[in-house]
């Protein structure tokens, strides 16, 4: 099966020592190839660009504040191993992105009923 994701994820940020808050906004579109094991198993390889934006707060105390945003588009990519049975699907993944030789990943477990139209 030819797969495709998007989606919206929403990090905030904090830094009690500097005053600093903020949040990190990543929408990812990503495709990929899911392959069917017996027994239920499934595998999905993904790979794409996301499209991120930084929005940031900062105060200085009697120096002033900082306030500000920034967006780019970076390369995301995605594996996900899984176990579909009687339409309950269970799936570990692993997500991340790569922008100007930094990065961000992170973990999620999904648990979903699927349904037809």
């Amino acid at each position: 099966q030819i797969t495709f994701t998007t989606g919206f994820i929403r990090f905030g940020l904090k830094d009690s020592e500097a005053d600093f808050k903020g949040s990190l906004a990543v929408i990812p579109l990503l495709a990929g190839y899911r392959h069917h094991f017996e027994g239920g198993f499934y595998a999905e390889p993904q790979l794409g660009l996301s499209v991120n934006r930084v929005k940031f707060e900062s105060d200085f105390g009697g120096f002033g504040s900082f306030n500000g945003t920034a967006s780019d588009t970076s390369l995301s990519y995605a594996a996900t191993v899984g176990y579909l049975k009687n339409n309950f699907d269970v799936s570990l993944r692993y997500q991340g992105l790569s922008s100007s030789g930094s990065g961000l990943g992170f973990i999620g477990l999904r648990i979903g009923y699927n349904y037809s139209l």
